[in-house]
């Protein structure tokens, strides 16, 4: 009798721990898969696009049937193009909002197909800023405008993503104190919305981590993402963190990406090197994981490069620790963005007899 208690107790505990085991985050060492399995997932070039009149290109969104999104340095207008280049619609949302001065800080086409744009504009009697998130059918038909209830100081290459409920999430800074006699701080916050502009809450990614100028030296290097689960995603692009949470905020897994990333053979010419700048040049969520596009330049003391750049691909799952190299080489473009069609898109600039234009590479993520 007692040996089935006690027997009936270390079940229990047993199970507990297998459950415990599967929702917490793990801690420790991280897991890197070995040169030699990293084999599946590369990139293969599909073509490489010129649009129709040779817009400048600032942001970029994809449509499920390939049609291209840009913003280009007007940031009041959006131009729609086919997948062939040929240009389709604008759309001037100084019209649209009645207004002369709006500018679109970010992109993203929803799985349903509709266009979210994050926008600030100043009102028609210029007395106040007001921020907004307008919502556009594939036509550049206004479905609804959004007028948000704060002004937020808009960050990050990525700054709007909306999940399948309709929710969004917007990284903007947010001022910490009003007082004139202390110094201003203010941090990236990431806030929800609800599908109506109802703020639900906010929760920072960075909680006192950074002063006032940290924050403004360092928003262009912060991205936010969401996966097909809704989980969101926040990367700190210098230095390279991620950290994921659910949709409600809570903080599912702290990622650091360890430098070097991979062994670099150390030849008698590199010895003066003193240091590798890294950065990203794109990222977005796949299936599970997540892909990140990263350049290594070789660095001087003084800070002056001393080689090319070198562009590789990492694929990451910050939940459960693990990171592999799905593709290397010298393309430092590759993997900017996945579009709606499951393709992945980038944009170059490219020059040739004195001429100058925005190329838009299309790849695909190939298994083997």
């Amino acid at each position: 009798m007692n040996r089935c208690l006690i027997s009936y107790h270390g079940f229990i505990f047993l199970v507990t721990s297998a459950m415990l085991a599967t929702v917490l985050p793990i801690k420790g060492t991280v897991r890197h898969e070995r040169e030699g399995r990293i084999t599946s997932l590369s990139y293969r070039l599909v073509e490489k696009i010129r649009l129709e009149g040779d817009p400048e290109i600032f942001r970029l969104a994809v449509d499920a049937e390939g049609n291209f999104y840009i913003r280009g340095r007007e940031g009041s207008v959006v131009k729609k193009y086919a997948p062939s280049g040929r240009h389709l619609l604008t759309i001037d949302l100084t019209e649209v909002l009645k207004t002369s001065r709006i500018s679109v800080y970010d992109l993203f086409i929803h799985p349903r197909g509709a266009l979210y744009l994050l926008v600030v504009w100043i009102a028609p009697d210029g007395s106040r800023p007001s921020g907004g998130v307008l919502i556009l059918d594939g036509q550049g038909q206004v479905r609804r405008l959004i007028e948000l209830g704060l002004i937020l100081r808009i960050t990050g290459r990525r700054s709007l993503v909306v999940d399948s409920t309709g929710a969004f999430y917007i990284l903007a800074l947010l001022q910490r104190t009003h007082d004139p006699d202390s110094p201003l701080v203010t941090e990236n916050v990431i806030h929800k919305f609800a599908p109506s502009g109802e703020l639900l809450h906010s929760f920072s990614p960075l909680t006192g981590r950074f002063t006032r100028q940290r924050c403004l030296d360092t928003r262009e290097f912060q991205t936010l993402l969401i996966d097909d689960q809704d989980r969101i995603h926040h990367i700190y692009l210098d230095g390279t963190e991620i950290r994921s949470f659910t949709p409600d905020g809570h903080l599912l897994s702290l990622y650091r990406i360890p430098y070097p990333v991979r062994p670099r053979p150390i030849e008698e010419s590199e010895k003066s090197i003193a240091r590798i700048e890294r950065s990203i040049v794109g990222a977005f969520a796949w299936k599970d994981a997540l892909i990140l596009s990263l350049s290594e330049t070789p660095l001087t003391a003084t800070g002056e490069a001393v080689g090319f750049p070198e562009g590789y691909a990492l694929m990451i799952d910050p939940l459960k620790k693990s990171m592999r190299i799905v593709g290397r080489g010298n393309a430092l473009v590759p993997g900017t963005m996945l579009g709606r069609d499951g393709y992945c898109y980038a944009f170059s600039h490219h020059h040739e007899n004195g001429q100058a234009w925005f190329v838009i590479h299309k790849e695909e993520l190939v298994q083997q």
